[in-house]
């Protein structure tokens, strides 16, 4: 299959030493598998590193483009009455969850118990994983427990709160979340006491509302915009990288953006967003970092 190497320019101003590249080919899968970032290493060799986890800035071919504005198309075509549209101002919210947590467990109290410091007052992975086996550090940090709070341990409510720290009185936020069990898990649990009197949880075939009162102050209401969800990115075809970047490109639109740091899946939303977002480029949005 004959390739042309494309070189495009830099990413955000912050980031130095790296020029993202494509392969194009008029097959459009082969532009996922070998999107690429090169990065100058100090001996001033070109490295070729997966884009997946380190790409700041690329452009599929035309294909690829198209199947992804497809899906962007009938996403918003899907909802009623409650549209997410081009101009609509929002907040970029991306939950990763999946295998970064325990099911059933208190992830606080799991991580308390299987961290120890060592003698240079570093914290390390104590005890055992959940199969017998000793508790190695990427299992362990895989769970977020070297940061401040771990991945399970982050609620609707956590995420909610954090939108309207960066934008204050927002009602509009787009979730994207490999656990849709967890998000309604979350409705029912948070909803109770939340501050939210009205959430209108907004997906690809539905929109569901979630109400004790009819409210007119925009305070106390949430729209919860979901996108297809994306299974585990380690073992996602080639449909589920297509939803993966419709994701991107339509949080793109949104003027700040909520996650956690510990997930390579986040830094590449975040990238992409410092390379263009809310109409501007080469600018990093208002983030709020989970991990602490």
């Amino acid at each position: 299959m004959n390739k042309r190497l494309a070189a495009f320019p830099v990413g955000p101003p912050h980031i130095t030493g790296q020029s993202s590249v494509i392969f194009q080919s008029n097959d459009p899968q082969s532009i996922v598998t070998t999107a690429s970032t090169i990065s100058i290493n100090r001996g001033g060799e070109a490295v070729l590193s997966n884009h997946f986890l380190f790409g700041v800035a690329t452009r599929f071919n035309g294909v690829f483009r198209g199947l992804v504005q497809e899906v962007i198309r009938d996403f918003r075509a899907a909802q009623s009455p409650i549209q997410f549209h081009p101009n609509m101002t929002c907040v970029a919210i991306h939950v990763r969850r999946d295998d970064r947590a325990i099911p059933d467990m208190d992830m606080i109290e799991w991580c308390k118990n299987h961290t120890i410091m060592d003698k240079n007052g570093q914290m390390k992975p104590f005890g055992h994983w959940i199969d017998g086996t000793k508790l190695n550090s990427g299992q362990w940090m895989n769970m977020g427990c070297n940061k401040r709070l771990p991945f399970g341990a982050v609620t609707l409510e956590h995420f909610l709160n954090a939108s309207r720290v960066l934008l204050p009185h927002n009602r509009n936020v787009f979730m994207m979340t490999d656990d849709p069990k967890w998000l309604q898990n979350e409705l029912k649990k948070y909803y109770a006491h939340s501050p939210y009197r009205h959430i209108n949880t907004v997906s690809n075939t539905a929109t569901t509302t979630t109400t004790t009162t009819t409210t007119s102050n925009e305070d106390n209401l949430m729209n919860i915009f979901t996108p297809t969800i994306r299974p585990n990115h380690r073992s996602g075809t080639f449909n589920s990288s297509i939803d993966f970047w419709a994701s991107v490109t339509m949080a793109r639109q949104c003027r700040a953006l909520v996650g956690h740091f510990g997930s390579a899946a986040f830094m590449v939303i975040y990238h992409s967003l410092c390379y263009y977002h809310d109409n501007t480029f080469f600018q990093c949005p208002p983030v709020y970092n989970m991990a602490g």
